[in-house]
């Protein structure tokens, strides 16, 4: 006779890939992920690859696909193994945080705890308004800091958008915290798995990332070489008032909506100047 759950294992229960072997799991993974290290856009937002990654969650050509990236590469990882993907389908990094079922960790309980943080987690960040996120790779828990591949980056010195490695920290400004699919996990599932993408993603300056940058390295910040799209975007089009009230009703009238959850004050603009009309 199958055990019933009890009240608290009930609410305390989260969204979660089911794997048999731990090992094999997380060598599958580190498997995907390396396999589209070479995915790049063509145009903005665009591309057979960036294509592909937008129908996953189903999203359009032309917008931000970082979330989409990290959608997909658990979505293939599910099929190779042959289970359910638990990771919420959306094109949003916010709405991903919002409304996942999976472990979340929060930027304070992670800096509180360092320990909480492993790889095959979804780093999610925000900057005005504007999401952002990553696959974290591998932890250095003596120094606090990790390593993500993400999805919608510069990965060279001319601008190139797509698939790239960054090294982060936990200090990061702008980081809200991360989601663990893989509660169950072991530490041959985070050995093998970092071991599946070491020395095979590499950074925006081409150089394998297998080292740390200084603690105060921040997220979709002012350098050229580490501003991601998601976070360019916000930074030139968001942070005014008619914007953020466009947004705000859209979400209220849609809350599933799955794009990107700011809107330009010109497009605002264009939005109020249309009533009555």
């Amino acid at each position: 006779m199958e055990r019933l759950k009890s009240f608290n294992d009930f609410i305390n229960e989260t969204d979660a890939f089911k794997i048999d072997n731990p090992a094999g799991a997380g060598a599958e993974l580190g498997k995907v992920l390396a396999q589209n290290q070479g995915g790049v856009e063509v145009g903005n937002n665009s591309g057979a690859f960036v294509n592909k990654i937008q129908r996953s969650v189903g999203i359009t050509d032309g917008q931000p696909w970082c979330m989409a990236f990290i959608y997909y590469v658990f979505d293939e990882f599910s099929k190779k193994m042959g289970i359910p993907n638990p990771v919420y389908k959306t094109g949003s990094v916010l709405t991903e945080w919002e409304k996942t079922g999976g472990k979340k960790i929060t930027a304070d309980q992670a800096r509180s705890n360092f320990s909480l943080v492993k790889p095959g987690q979804i780093m999610i960040a925000t900057r005005e308004g504007g999401g952002h996120a990553g696959i974290v790779t591998a932890v250095d828990y003596n120094d606090k800091k990790f390593t993500t591949v993400e999805g919608n980056v510069r990965i060279n010195k001319n601008r190139t958008q797509g698939v790239g490695g960054y090294n982060r920290s936990v200090l990061t400004t702008g980081l809200i915290g991360f989601i663990d699919y893989f509660p169950d996990r072991t530490p041959e599932f985070d050995k093998s798995f970092s071991d599946g993408v070491k020395n095979k993603i590499k950074d925006i300056s081409g150089n394998v990332v297998n080292r740390n940058l200084p603690g105060d390295d921040i997220i979709g910040g002012d350098d050229a070489a580490s501003l991601s799209t998601d976070d360019e975007t916000k930074k030139s089009s968001s942070g005014g008032i008619l914007g953020k009230i466009i947004s705000g009703a859209r979400k209220f009238f849609n809350p599933d909506d799955s794009g990107e959850d700011d809107i330009s004050d010109e497009v605002a603009v264009k939005a109020f100047a249309a009533i009555g009309k």
